[in-house]
Order: structure tokens, then C-alpha cells, then sequence
């Protein structure tokens, strides 16, 4: 099919090319993320495609190499990845916009508070720290939802030291 030495071809070298032909597409990452190869191996195979002419010489890191072969245009490849930090920081928006929406904006509840009083039943202690780390929150913010909690006489005071709180009316 290319011109290349049989010795140093990788063994997944033709499916490469032909996804760069379905694809009309050529970088490292693509390949790692389409064939789940590591970066060493999916910049080697990028070294035989250029060696072999299927795919133009490097522009800047980062970027998909020309095609140089006939190939189908590119398109909008999808992937199923880790979630980004944007995907994060988005799913943390709709939460927040979600409180925004159910918080009881004329007594100034935070809508965690209903959440961590549905997630009391059943328990029977609860600290900040548990609060921080099932519902995602700031200590301030699981402060201020346990300061209500005992407030509303759903947990007992603070006891010395200890930081558990006990669970009166759950």
C-alpha cells in the first residue's frame, strides 16, 4: 500500500490511515484517544505517516497535520473523554443554577440545606467535613448550613471539642 519499511511499520499503521481517510484527520492526540495508544507510540506513528507522505510536516504543536493524500473532508469527530475542568466548572454552574431556582429566596435558605436535611435521615451524627465533601460545598458554606440545621432543631449543639454533631430530628 505506502512505501515504508516493513520492519519499522507499526502494526496498526494501515488503520491509521485508514481513519485519516474516513476522517480527513492527523494528530498524536486523535490517535491516542482512537486507537487508546499511548503519546511515544501515537508520535511514532506520526513520524512514519510524514516519512511515508500521507500527512504534511508539523505547523505548531497541537495542531492536525495536512493530509496529503485523498481523504473524505473532515468532519466532527466525537469522543467519549474524561471530563475537562469546563465540563466541571459547567456541571458546577447548572448546580448552582439549580439552587438559584429552588432556594427559598425570601428567607435566604440555601438550597443545600434541603438537600443535607433529606440526606440526615438515617444518620446518626454529621460534621462539616462530611457536608464538604457529599455535597461538594465551601466550609463556610457547610458552616452556615450547619449553624441552621441547629437552629431549626434538627441537630444538637456542638459539644466540646469534637466537631460531630448529633442528629435530634432527622
Amino acid at each position: 500500500m505506502i512505501n515504508i519499511d516493513i520492519n519499522s511499520k507499526d502494526i496498526l499503521f494501515d488503520d491509521v490511515v485508514k481513519a485519516i481517510k474516513e476522517t480527513g484527520y492527523a494528530s498524536t492526540s486523535f490517535f491516542q484517544r482512537k486507537f487508546k495508544l499511548g503519546y511515544a507510540r501515537a508520535a511514532r506513528i506520526i513520524d512514519q505517516l510524514e516519512e511515508a507522505k500521507i500527512i504534511g510536516k508539523s505547523t505548531g504543536a497541537g495542531l492536525a497535520r495536512k493530509i496529503l493524500i485523498p481523504h473524505n473532508k473532515p468532519k466532527k469527530i466525537d469522543f467519549v473523554e474524561e471530563p475537562t475542568i469546563f465540563d466541571r466548572i459547567e456541571t458546577k454552574l447548572d448546580q448552582l443554577l439549580f439552587c438559584l431556582d429552588w432556594s427559598n429566596i425570601k428567607t435566604g435558605t440555601d438550597c443545600a440545606y434541603y438537600h443535607v436535611l433529606n440526606w440526615l435521615k438515617g444518620k446518626d451524627t454529621i460534621t462539616g467535613d462530611q457536608i464538604v465533601k457529599q455535597f461538594q460545598v465551601g466550609y463556610a458554606r457547610a458552616g452556615r448550613i450547619i449553624d441552621t440545621l441547629e437552629k431549626e432543631g434538627y441537630i444538637a449543639p456542638k459539644v466540646g471539642k469534637s466537631e460531630k454533631r448529633k442528629v435530634i430530628n432527622g
